[in-house]
């Protein structure tokens, strides 16, 4: 699992100014996430910006009072402008495939120049400029909450779909209860959800059932903390999040807690999100190497040729340790 932020789509612009022409007039950003590039594109090249409605139409958005770059057509509002076309990537072409019909059915004139600024390995060519190649799987930050990759994932709730409760409110009682109730949203995905994986406690599943329904979350599985006060469950949130990723089978963890993000990769052998810093925390070899023996514990117990297989590997992988530290 890969992931891109809407700082690394910054940077990914910044560091690729040059491969954009100079001759450019205009920006035209594809709704919606293309216009997030194609804003930061405008910003850093000093042009006009417009969504792809805007330019069938002729119109453009206004641009306050820092003045325009003149370009090599002499006039920052040129009758036929050499356009920009942006999107924020190419997966199978389509989108942008249609754009361009849409753009020639309305008889759009002057010169158009397609970008991307990620794309796949696979991708047809659609795009006239690239900026960055990316790998499968990928996750974006500006749409991952809204995208099909959901249903491959495992999501936290508290901190992610609804704000955390405060302190006077989490008293493991009635105000507990009413902020279960009433909490508000955050980023409320619109697509299925594999699982929900929650430190909320099984006693509220009432309440946390009635909110999800009440917002129109879509998901799989529920899976919370089986522990009959908040005390007796203190210390044991990585762990249970972890074991309940890997019995979903999901691909990807979204946790609001950078630290428990950290421990669930480890614990879990797979990556996990950390959704306030959008931080992806990959399990180490070791973690993976654990994972995959505890594994094979429960299935085969520890007999003799387990413990001769894994002995040789732990002892190795805590060698190449220790001489990484040092170095």
């Amino acid at each position: 699992m890969n992931v891109r932020t809407i700082a690394d789509m910054n940077d990914t612009i910044l560091r690729n100014l040059s491969s954009i022409p100079r001759s450019i007039d205009l920006v035209a950003g594809v709704p919606r996430s293309g216009l997030l590039a194609a804003t930061l594109i405008s910003l850093h090249l000093n042009l006009p910006l417009t969504d792809i409605q805007g330019l069938c139409e002729g119109r453009r958005f206004e641009t306050g009072k820092r003045p325009l770059r003149v370009n090599a057509s002499g006039s920052p509002h040129a009758e036929e402008p050499h356009v920009l076309v942006v999107d924020d990537c190419i997966s199978k072409g389509a989108e942008l495939t249609k754009v361009k019909k849409r753009l020639a059915d309305a008889g759009v004139s002057g010169r158009l120049t397609y970008l991307a600024v990620y794309a796949f390995p696979d991708r047809p060519e659609v795009a006239d400029i690239v900026l960055e190649v990316v790998p499968r799987p990928m996750v974006f930050e500006w749409s991952f909450i809204h995208s099909a990759m959901l249903q491959y994932a495992c999501v936290d709730i508290d901190g992610v779909l609804c704000v955390d409760p405060e302190p006077e409110e989490d008293d493991d009682g009635e105000r507990y209860r009413n902020f279960l109730r009433t909490a508000k949203p955050l980023m409320v995905p619109t697509r299925y959800v594999g699982a929900l994986a929650t430190a909320r406690l099984e006693k509220y599943r009432p309440e946390t059932e009635a909110w999800l329904a009440e917002h129109g979350v879509q998901y799989g599985q529920l899976l919370m903390m089986d522990y009959p006060t908040a005390e007796a469950r203190r210390g044991k949130q990585a762990s249970f999040k972890a074991e309940a990723f890997r019995a979903t089978g999901a691909r990807i963890f979204v946790e609001s807690d950078a630290k428990l993000a950290h421990d669930i990769a480890q614990l879990s052998g797979k990556p996990a999100i950390a959704f306030g810093t959008n931080t992806l925390y990959k399990p180490s070899l070791r973690g993976r190497f654990n994972v995959r023996k505890q594994r094979l514990a429960a299935r085969h117990g520890t007999t003799l040729w387990y413990r001769l297989f894994f002995r040789a590997p732990q002892r190795i992988l805590t060698a190449l340790g220790s001489r990484l530290r040092r170095h």
